[in-house]
Order: C-alpha cells, then sequence, then structure tokens
C-alpha cells in the first residue's frame, strides 16, 4: 500500500529538498519518510518549483504498508510511534482521517501513549483489537482550542434527551392523565403518574478499555465531567462502564448488609442458647444436666 501526497499550498519543492537534503520528509506533522520509501514522483507538469501552477506540482507516492493475513500493517517509524499498527483491511477506508485529526494530531500518537512498545491492532479478531465501532468513536474525538469535545452521537443524544424533556413538561395535566391512563397496569393500585422536573438518564460510550485500562485521558476524562455537570439538572450521562462499576458498587453492599445480617442473627441464636441453658441449670435439672452445666 502507498500514500499519496500532493502540496495543497505554496509550492512542492520544499519535499524535495527535504529528501534529497536530510534524507527524510515530515508530512502533516503525523507522516515520517524516508529518502527510500519514496516511489514515485509523479509530474502533472515540467514545472518543479515554488512558483509553479497548482496542476503543474507532482504527485510523491510512498510506501506505506504491507497487506497480509487480513491486516494493513503500517510500520510505527512512519507514524512517529514505536508501535506498529496493524489496520483490519476489510472495514476501515485507510484514507487521512484515521491517522489525522484536526490542526494535524496525531490519532496513533495519543493511542501509543496508552499502549506504549505494544502493536496497535484496530478491528478483525484478535484478542488486544480495538473494535471498528469503538476506533470510529475515537476518530470522532474533535480538539478545540486543546478542549476534547463531544462526538456526534453525544450532542445528538443530548438534543434528543432535551426535545423530549421539553416536549413531556409542555405536555402538563393531560399528559400525566394520559401516561397514567397508558402505564396503569403497571402502577400499584391508586397510584397516579406526575411530572414535576423530569430528568434523562443517558447510557452510551466507553471509558475503559478490554483491558480494563482507561480508554479516556486526564483531559478528555475532566472535559467529559465538565459536559455532565453542564447538565446535571437534566440528565444523568453514564458511560457503561461506569453503570457496571455502578452495580457493582451496589452487589458488594448488599453481600456486605446480608452477612452482617446474617452474623446478628447467628449472635442473638447463641444467646438465646446460652440463655436457655442457663434456665436449666439454674432450676436444678438431672445429674447429667448439673454436670453438663
Amino acid at each position: 500500500m502507498t500514500l499519496e501526497y500532493e502540496p495543497h499550498f505554496g509550492g512542492n519543492a520544499w519535499v524535495t529538498r527535504e529528501l534529497k537534503a536530510a534524507g527524510k520528509v515530515t508530512l502533516s506533522r503525523v507522516f515520517f519518510f524516508r529518502s527510500s520509501d519514496l516511489v514515485a514522483e509523479t509530474a502533472h507538469g515540467a514545472a518543479h518549483d515554488d512558483e509553479a501552477d497548482e496542476d503543474d506540482r507532482p504527485l510523491y507516492r510512498f510506501r506505506f504498508a504491507t497487506t497480509k493475513d487480513g491486516y494493513h500493517r503500517i510500520p510505527g517509524r512512519i507514524l512517529g510511534i514505536d508501535n506498529d499498527v496493524l489496520i483490519v483491511a476489510e472495514g476501515i477506508a485507510p484514507d487521512r482521517k484515521v491517522f489525522v485529526a484536526e490542526r494535524n494530531i496525531s490519532i496513533f500518537r495519543r493511542i501509543a501513549k496508552l499502549k506504549p512498545g505494544s502493536e496497535i491492532v484496530v478491528g478483525g479478531d484478535r484478542v488486544d483489537s480495538i473494535a471498528v465501532e469503538a476506533f470510529g468513536e475515537l476518530l470522532e474525538i474533535r480538539l478545540y482550542r486543546g478542549n476534547s469535545v463531544p462526538t456526534k452521537e453525544l450532542s445528538g443524544t443530548i438534543m434528543q434527551a432535551e426535545k423530549y424533556l421539553f416536549h413531556l413538561s409542555k405536555w402538563g395535566v393531560e399528559g400525566e392523565r394520559e401516561l397514567s391512563k397508558r402505564y396503569g397496569s403497571a402502577l400499584p393500585a391508586g397510584l397516579q403518574i406526575r411530572v414535576t422536573n423530569p430528568k434523562a438518564l443517558l447510557l452510551l460510550g466507553r471509558d475503559r478499555r478490554t483491558d480494563g485500562t482507561g480508554g479516556l485521558t486526564e483531559n478528555q476524562s475532566f472535559d467529559l465531567e465538565v459536559i455532565k455537570r453542564k447538565y446535571v439538572n437534566m440528565m444523568d450521562i453514564v458511560p457503561y462502564d461506569d453503570l457496571l462499576r455502578r452495580l457493582d458498587r451496589i452487589i458488594v453492599s448488599l453481600t456486605e448488609r446480608a452477612g452482617s445480617a446474617g452474623l446478628g442473627q447467628r449472635a442473638d441464636k447463641r444467646g438465646t442458647d446460652r440463655r436457655d441453658s442457663t434456665d436449666r441449670c439454674a432450676g436444678g435439672g438431672d445429674a447429667s444436666g448439673a454436670d453438663a452445666c
């Protein structure tokens, strides 16, 4: 697989100069190529300087990845990281947005900080791979002036929930009667639905990876908390992993309470047995009973 690069602004002479002078060139602050990676420099025309028309600029083609066993393998050095990157050959189109976020931020350089030294695998059946769906969500994380902003799924879900809450509150008394009628069979006798400051629960996204490590950077976690607090009066935004943690805490709490209750019952029973034994001894039972006391 090759990567094709065509400068969109300014001339193209700098690319050739870098390759000839330094033997390497950096493109978009994300891709790092050596002269030996250059496969071809296909010129649209004869011009080859900084004043050339756009149609005259050459198209650079670099060796980028090899395809084997269903994966495109990209050497880590090309992405400026220690990790080789394996991207499933079917399911992800290897275009620029897979590697470069806004403002020329390297996506895989961010991932490499969480997986130092090991291969980064996207898609496929390998147990250490990042699911295609999860990677798609990762690509939608945009940085605006150093801040992480919600993905379109989160933004869209928040908007949908806000509309639900708006219409539910606007429905008023008529809506309360309709809901009580609609769900009356599931309600206890004599209970009616009243709508007072309704609040939504949004369950979506992950904040942990399959191996249990954090799926968000410190800055992303902080920005997510800011978003959650912004809507705290209207909705509770809960990642799936957070829901599981809450359930685990509830289970632990109920187990401890059940254990404490069991110990209390056994202690009460032992106390009752001792009192019964004392009563028998005080009552002057038979000789065997007295000896036992």
